[in-house]
This record gives C-alpha cells, structure tokens and sequence, in this order.
C-alpha cells in the first residue's frame, strides 16, 4: 500500500536520473537523487507515521471492532515499517538502475531470501503474526542498508552522509516526532465522523510538518497551489 504513495513520483523521477547520468550531468543528477530521497521519506513516512501511532484507530473505523483491532494494531505498524523501508530502497535502486547496474540488488536479494525464509519461521513460531510482520521489518532495513551501502561506495562516494542524515534520517525524524506528538496529545474521540476527521486532520499536519521542514518541497508545493488554480479557471473559459 506504501508503494502507492511514492510509487508516481518514482515513475516521473526515474527516466530524468537515467537521463542525466547519460549527459553526464552527475550534480544535477545526485541532486535530483538527495530529492526524490527527500519526497519519499516524508510522503511516504507520513503515512507510515499515521500507521505505527494511528493505526489501531485507523483499522476501527474499518472493521468496528476493538478486539480485532488490538491485535492487529502492532502488526499493521510493523508492516507499515517494513513498507517505509522498501519504498527508501527504490530509490537507491533507481540510481543503480540508471548507471546499469542490477548486481548490487540480486546479490542482496538472493542472501536475503535465505535469511528470511529461516527468520520468518522462527518468528512466526515463537510470536506469530507480530514476529512475521517485524522479522519483514528488519529485514527491509537490512536490505536498505546494505543497498545504500554498496551503491555509495561504488556510484555515488562521498554522498552516503547526506543520504542517510539529511534526506532520511531529518525527514523521518520530522514527520515521526509530529506523529508522536499528536498521538499523546489527541483525544480519543468517539462517532465515526468525528474520529475520521480527527484522524484526517493529524495525517495532514504529519505531512505538513515534513513539507515545511524541506526548503525544496515546500517551494515545489507553493509552485503547485499557484498553477492548480490558473489551469482551473482555463478549464472553465
């Protein structure tokens, strides 16, 4: 479900890495790369953030069922977790993939397999549901991990500091915090309506807080309130 939320901008992104990486334009590239980063840790962090801190409530509103909803709350985080990490891989994949190079990917999945079929077993044996979902978790980062590090050391030396502490860990750090925030602040509302909106309202300013954070985003999102308006009123002549 994660992958929706930066899936478009992996889409619309990509061809312009390959396209540079081609021209040899290397700074725009690794540019371009830091804010795809950047995109993918607070749009799609802020919706994992509303799953790890709202996720109980979320899964009520869907089912109406407080028991269900208990025991479903930590593994949706988890798995939440898990999808936050995947998708900040993508984007480390499309840099591999727009030098040509898939080496680094098939090495780390065909370990990782190995690892995870044993690790998931056991999880799943000793912690059922829960253990899956956080044994796919730290799997996820693990892969993260090992995916950013090879390709830092082999495609972009020199940019891993600014990956993982300005583009990931600053944005999620944000968007993280506000969730936290919010959760031990927000009331526990009862009717469906008020808590949808309730709910609603905390996804927006989880995802506000990433976008203000981000000098970049939030000129790209000031550029976009003015143009949604000027090709409204040219639809309408």
């Amino acid at each position: 479900m994660l992958a929706l939320v930066g899936g478009p901008f992996g889409n619309a992104f990509y061809p312009r890495l390959t396209e540079l990486h081609a021209r040899g334009e290397h700074h725009k590239m690794v540019e371009t790369f830091h804010f795809l980063t950047r995109i993918f840790a607070v749009l799609v962090g802020a919706a994992a953030a509303m799953l790890v801190f709202f996720g109980g409530a979320i899964l009520n509103l869907w089912v109406h069922n407080p028991a269900v909803t208990e025991r479903a709350a930590p593994v949706t985080a988890f798995l939440a977790l898990g999808g936050l990490f995947n998708s900040l891989t993508a984007t480390v994949y499309m840099i591999q993939l727009a030098h040509g190079v898939t080496r680094y990917t098939l090495r780390i999945n065909s370990v990782m397999l190995v690892f995870y079929i044993t690790a998931l077993v056991l999880a799943v044996e000793h912690f059922g549901a829960v253990g899956a979902a956080a044994c796919a978790a730290l799997l996820n980062l693990a892969g993260m991990t090992a995916s950013a590090t090879m390709t830092f050391a082999n495609l972009l030396p020199g940019e891993a500091r600014n990956w993982w502490l300005g583009d990931v860990t600053k944005q999620l750090g944000i968007v993280f915090s506000a969730g936290l925030v919010l959760r031990l602040l927000l009331p526990r509302p009862e009717g469906f309506l008020v808590e949808a909106m309730l709910l609603a309202s905390a996804g927006g300013a989880i995802l506000l807080s990433g976008i203000l954070a981000d000098p970049a985003l939030r000129k790209l999102v000031l550029q976009a309130c003015r143009i949604l308006p000027l090709q409204s009123s040219g639809n309408a002549r």
